[in-house]
C-alpha cells in the first residue's frame, strides 16, 4: 500500500482507504461457492463431518483479496491431531479433491502446526483447508463478536493492518506479526484504553457446533 507513505492523509481519506478494502460481492459469492462444494465433499467422508470457515475471511475483519481459511472436522474429536490430521488430509480428503474439477492442489504443508493444504477455487481463489482445527473457529466466533460491537472497531483494525503492510512489518512467514496478532493487538488497546473501556467478551460463550448452512460472512 505504497499510498500509505507517500503523503499524510487526512481522516476522510484514510476512513474511504479503509471501506474500500471491504469483501466484494464477487468474493463473498466465491466463498459460498467454495463452503458448498466443500460441504458437499465431506459428506463423503461421513455423517458427522463438518466443515467450517474461519479467519479474516469469517471473523468481519477480512479485507479484499484474503484467502478462504476452513477446517474439515470430524465432531467429537477435540482439539487439533496432528497425526490424525495429516492421515485425514492424505488418505482421504486429497484424492476426492484432485478428482474435483473446481479445485487445483497447489501445496501440501505436512510439517506445519497445522498440516495445510493449499488449493484454487475456480482458478483463482485461494483457498487454505486444514483438519481437525477447531480452535480457530472459537477464535473467528470471539473477533466476530468484537468486530459486531462497533463499527469503528472493524476501521481501526483494518487501518492498523493497512499501516502494517505499507511499512512492511506484518506477516508471520517473514518473522513479523501476523495480521491475527495485530488485530489481537488492536483489540487489546480498546479494552486498556481508559475512554473506550471495549468489554473482555468471555470465550466460552462460543461452540463449533453450529451448522454451516447457519452461517453468514461478516464484513
Amino acid at each position: 500500500m505504497p499510498a500509505l507513505r507517500e503523503a499524510p492523509i487526512g481522516y476522510d481519506e484514510l476512513k474511504a482507504l479503509i471501506q474500500s478494502t471491504r469483501v466484494d460481492a464477487e468474493e463473498f459469492k466465491a466463498y459460498k461457492s467454495c463452503l458448498q462444494a466443500l460441504h458437499s465433499i465431506v459428506q463423503l467422508l461421513g455423517p458427522n463431518w463438518q466443515v467450517r470457515p474461519f479467519g479474516s475471511s469469517a471473523n468481519g475483519f477480512g479485507m479484499r483479496g484474503s484467502d478462504l481459511d476452513v477446517t474439515i472436522y470430524l465432531a467429537g474429536i477435540g482439539e487439533q491431531d496432528q497425526p490424525f490430521a495429516i492421515q485425514e488430509l492424505q488418505n482421504r480428503l486429497v484424492p476426492i479433491l484432485e478428482g474435483h474439477a473446481q479445485f487445483e492442489l497447489q501445496e501440501a504443508v505436512w510439517s506445519a502446526r497445522v498440516p495445510v493444504l493449499k488449493f484454487k477455487f475456480d482458478g483463482w481463489l485461494d483457498v487454505d483447508v486444514s483438519c481437525q482445527n477447531t480452535e480457530a473457529i472459537l477464535n473467528t466466533e470471539l473477533l466476530k463478536s468484537y468486530a459486531k460491537i462497533h463499527p469503528v472497531i472493524r476501521q481501526l483494525v483494518v487501518g492498523v493492518k493497512l499501516w502494517a503492510k505499507a511499512e512492511g512489518v506484518c506477516g508471520a512467514k517473514n518473522k513479523h506479526l501476523s495480521s491475527y496478532t495485530l488485530t489481537l493487538m488492536t483489540i487489546y488497546f480498546l479494552q486498556v484504553q481508559p475512554a473506550i473501556q471495549l468489554p473482555c467478551i468471555p470465550t466460552s460463550e462460543f461452540t463449533v457446533d453450529r451448522p454451516m448452512q447457519s452461517l453468514n460472512f461478516s464484513n
